[in-house]
């Protein structure tokens, strides 16, 4: 179950910088409503996906290390398989903000990786939608919050 905190939620969505990595071409994939809400709300979001060069006007980075800083955390929207390293990643371009959202992404982690987190001081949220937290999140994400308080699963 998630156990991210109302405030580290706020503390990440306040970050100066965000990665979203694993942004989709396909408009109609979640990790490009993602990016898009995000943009939309004024929130400061770099899409990264080595198969893309630009999204939606914005210039798309191969990985997290081809981001110009600062870069201050990042959304994890990826394949299970790849976040271990992504999450190395984040440590050597020094995050210690990440977002992971995915059935399964924290599924089999390593000790390796569970120490590196905690070396890096890696604040993990996860499982939460990021959509659910926006500032004037559309109705269907304020439903999806509104059911999760109802089942005592909204971070407090």
């Amino acid at each position: 179950m998630p156990n991210a905190t109302l405030k580290q939620i706020d503390e990440f969505l306040k970050l100066e910088r965000i990665a979203v990595v694993g942004v989709s071409r396909n408009e109609k994939e979640y990790s490009r409503a993602v990016f898009r809400e995000m943009q939309t709300k004024g929130l400061p979001v770099v899409p990264v996906n080595p198969n893309v060069k630009q999204l939606d006007g914005t210039a798309c980075y191969a990985s997290l290390k081809d981001v110009p800083p600062p870069l201050q955390g990042a959304i994890l929207l990826t394949n299970p398989a790849e976040v271990e390293r992504l999450i190395s990643d984040c440590a050597a371009v020094g995050l210690t903000h990440v977002w992971l959202r995915g059935k399964g992404l924290r599924k089999g982690w390593s000790r390796e990786t569970n120490a590196l987190c905690d070396l890096c001081g890696m604040a993990i949220i996860e499982g939460h939608c990021p959509l659910m937290f926006l500032p004037d999140a559309v109705f269907i994400h304020r439903f999806h919050g509104w059911l999760m308080k109802m089942a005592g699963r909204y971070p407090r």
